[in-house]
């Protein structure tokens, strides 16, 4: 359901409950009898806010309509410059009417023409628009390169070309735009009772990605418009949509496409050579310079982090650190993996907690979360979390624990709190209560290593006593 529909459902749902407590207020629970004046009064507020209702989910759905279709200035005109009107077909390859309105636009929030002296309008434009495609794949059978992250590394390999100028910047921005319209997202909302969860997004191919479509894209931009008021800018324009139609094919260039036109679809050409040797989804991963700066921002971050965590002795689903009693020892200490990496993010600098994406953590497992898979073996080499407990492994350096009526608690880690750069931690929660035994929730997998690991110690036994 989308977002505003759902903020409709909200605001009658709002009104439906008022029209109620007014019915049960006046006739209900009122005075006995009737009353001419009071009868008059519920019946004007009941019809009122009826009324209400209507019209604000009549003006709602307006809104919606209007927004969805008012004109953005990314309108593509249906006619070329020669007057041939275009034809567009649908995914079985019949006629349809021509209409390419494009409104996922951000460059004066994203990438103002300002941001840089070196950055042209055209740049920031297509850096914007590219913005609000973030998630959407460049292929739907390799997700896990997106659009934005090819068109940017490709950006960036084009910067250190020599002889490359801005124009060869926008076309390497501009050379996967097709996908934009060979790409169709669909959204499957979530049941009814999971009113805040997220729709799952999935991309069919409506169709082949046309290099035309790409210079088709780029023409409605408000910048590549402006060109043609400049003394070189209808050749510009002409040698950019060129490039970009014969980038795939630089071989069916034609011959008098022009100088620029050529040195454009080379600097394509020599781009993707060079892009094709690095593997982009490793392009935010650690350096060795960064990650020895997490090492030693984690030394500083890490008893920081967990001073602002509150340990508590009942484990319930809103529990973040959980401080359960231990036969004849300490007590333990459980954080809560989510919990644990939400505190941990304010505690780096920005471009280190950009790298780890740690602004934001997801909604899903976080065990999943590409910060936990540099997170987790530092901590576990550095000793700052347990790998065992309950001579149980730890499963991607995490526990579930049994929480109440059964359910599980987690993911958690378990921390190591005996070192001694945790002395003031253990001095400072040494006083607080603890609960009952931490139980683990075993997943099926877990039960199987654990037999067969106690079978193993049953073998062993056996081979020393015979």
């Amino acid at each position: 359901m989308d977002p505003r529909y759902r903020f409709t459902l909200v605001i009658s749902c709002l009104l439906i409950a008022w029209w109620l407590w007014v019915v049960v207020t006046t006739f209900l629970i009122g005075p006995t009898g009737l009353n001419w004046a009071r009868y008059q009064q519920g019946v004007f507020a009941v019809g009122g806010a009826v009324l209400a209702g209507f019209a604000v989910v009549w003006l709602a759905t307006q809104l919606i309509a209007w927004q969805r279709q008012r004109k953005t200035g990314f309108e593509a005109e249906p006619t070329d410059e020669f007057g041939t009107a275009f034809e567009m077909l649908n995914a079985n390859g019949q006629s349809e009417s021509f209409n390419m309105a494009l409104s996922k636009f951000q460059p004066t929030l994203v990438a103002p023409p300002a941001a840089s002296a070196q950055l042209h309008p055209l740049e920031a434009e297509l850096l914007g628009f590219l913005q609000g495609f973030q998630h959407w794949p460049l292929d739907p059978a390799k997700p896990e390169i997106t659009l934005y992250e090819q068109a940017t590394a490709r950006w960036q390999v084009m910067r250190h070309i020599p002889g490359s100028g801005p124009w060869h910047r926008v076309a390497a921005l501009a050379k996967d735009l097709a996908v934009v319209h060979a790409l169709e997202e669909q959204r499957t909302p979530p049941p009814w009772y999971q009113f805040g969860a997220r729709d799952v997004v999935r991309f069919r191919r409506r169709t082949v990605p046309n290099p035309g479509m790409s210079a088709l894209i780029l023409s409605t931009l408000p910048a590549f418009r402006a060109l043609q008021h400049q003394p070189e800018g209808p050749a510009t324009q002409r040698a950019l949509l060129t490039a970009l139609r014969y980038a795939h094919i630089p071989q069916q260039l034609p011959l008098n496409a022009g100088p620029l036109a050529a040195t454009l679809v080379e600097g394509l050409t020599r781009a993707e050579a060079q892009l094709g040797l690095i593997d982009i989804t490793e392009l935010d991963q650690l350096t060795p310079a960064r990650k020895e700066a997490l090492e030693s921002g984690l030394a500083k971050a890490w008893l920081a982090a967990l001073d602002h965590l509150t340990p508590q002795a009942d484990l319930t689903p809103t529990t973040t650190l959980y401080r359960s009693a231990q036969p004849g020892g300490t007590p333990l200490h459980w954080v809560e993996l989510r919990s644990l990496l939400a505190a941990l993010g304010p505690a780096f600098d920005p471009e280190l907690r950009t790298v780890l994406g740690l602004w934001d953590l997801p909604a899903d497992d976080p065990r999943h979360h590409r910060s936990w898979a540099t997170l987790g073996p530092l901590l576990q080499e550095r000793d700052l979390i347990a790998d065992t407990a309950y001579s149980l492994s730890a499963e991607v350096g995490t526990f579930m624990l049994s929480g109440p009526n059964q359910q599980p608690w987690g993911p958690c880690v378990l921390l190591n709190l005996t070192g001694p750069q945790c002395s003031p931690l253990q001095a400072k929660w040494q006083s607080l209560p603890t609960g009952p035994l931490a139980e683990l929730a075993l997943s099926p997998a877990s039960l199987q290593r654990r037999a067969e690991s106690q079978l193993q110690s049953i073998d062993t036994k056996l081979r020393e006593a015979f």
